[in-house]
């Protein structure tokens, strides 16, 4: 035994002697000599628990139920990764403190998508572009959500990843320009073409509100949303309210929710499942389920023409094989 960082420090140990470094408290053990078939001459360092695993973890390569794959320019290099990178590969809403409990997860799903896609070490890279993944659970918010450009959120699954909204907010989640930094989202007064909502991705899972719209696009293009569930509280022969499933709103025509994709999703009990009295163009539905609702789709009933982003209403927007059921009004209603 004896100290690894004064005097002589870590001396050669012989073949198989144990050397204890008190300093350091690291335990290393003597390789021997080469003639004895060590592969080297020096000391191999045992693993305690004062190491970091992760500092030594550095030899992961893919090899599935095999050892044949050839990872690296030939079958003797590999590719090597650090366990950190490897883990960091995938990232988890529990990362961020959001463990699905059913508790108020408010702040904790706010700073993953600004620390995520906002951050000004990484913002406007595509090293920044990560999935965001939700797992199974409960996740309350008590606080609109903002969604900034090139937000991925992934869920397990509707009925599976739940949002829920416990609390009376105008919406549950909206989008927001590229111009927001972490805690303060843009107002959508400041934003163009260049910079403005755009290759948002949400799919698997299910958003619930109480008393408001669940989904609001604001000036957001090229977003797809994929196997998700919108679910309100409204039932048929209910007083009309102003809450939607998905509200569309645009600050002008130039600057407009445009080339969103909506596949399999439901959306039930709201009074308007989809909603826009703006110049929305070139969103396209599929495969899609509205139900106990007071109309499924309204365009253009409240579109003022000649107004700011009210030039011509929703325009170019295509709607196929979807289902709409329990309507008190009107499956699509176009002014």
């Amino acid at each position: 035994r004896g100290r690894k960082n004064q005097g002589a420090g870590l001396p050669q140990l012989a073949s198989g002697e144990l050397g204890w470094a008190t300093d350091a408290q690291e335990l290393w053990i003597g390789n021997g000599a080469v003639s004895e078939g060590s592969p080297f001459v020096g000391n191999t360092k045992l693993l305690s628990e004062h190491d970091d695993l992760f500092a030594y973890a550095k030899t992961y390569s893919y090899k599935s139920t095999s050892s044949n794959y050839q990872t690296g320019a030939s079958v003797n290099t590999p590719i090597q990764r650090t366990l950190q990178d490897r883990l960091d590969d995938r990232v988890s809403i529990r990362t961020f403190g959001a463990n699905g409990d059913g508790t108020d997860q408010t702040a904790s799903l706010q700073r993953a998508l600004d620390q995520l896609y906002l951050n000004a070490s990484s913002k406007g890279t595509e090293l920044s572009r990560v999935v965001l993944y939700i797992e199974p659970g409960v996740y309350n918010i008590s606080s609109k959500i903002h969604i900034p450009p090139f937000a991925t959120i992934k869920g397990a699954g509707i009925d599976k990843t739940i949002i829920k909204s416990t609390s009376t907010i105008q919406q549950a989640f909206t989008t927001v320009n590229d111009t927001s930094i972490p805690g303060t989202p843009a107002s959508d007064a400041t934003s163009t073409t260049l910079n403005q909502a755009r290759n948002i991705k949400i799919s698997d899972l299910t958003i619930e509100v109480v008393s408001q719209t669940a989904l609001e696009l604001v000036s957001c293009k090229n977003s797809e949303f994929n196997n998700i569930k919108l679910k309100g509280p409204w039932v048929s022969n209910s007083s009309v309210g102003v809450t939607q499933g998905i509200l569309f709103d645009s600050l002008s025509t130039a600057v407009t929710c445009q080339h969103n994709q909506f596949n399999n999703c439901k959306i039930e009990g709201f009074p308007n499942g989809i909603k826009s009295d703006d110049d929305i163009m070139h969103n396209d539905w599929k495969n899609c389920e509205i139900q106990t609702s007071w109309k499924g789709i309204d365009f253009g009933s409240a579109t003022t023409l000649g107004t700011s982003g009210q030039l011509t209403g929703p325009i170019n927007n295509i709607i196929s094989n979807s289902y709409f059921d329990s309507i008190s009004q009107h499956a699509i209603h176009i002014t």
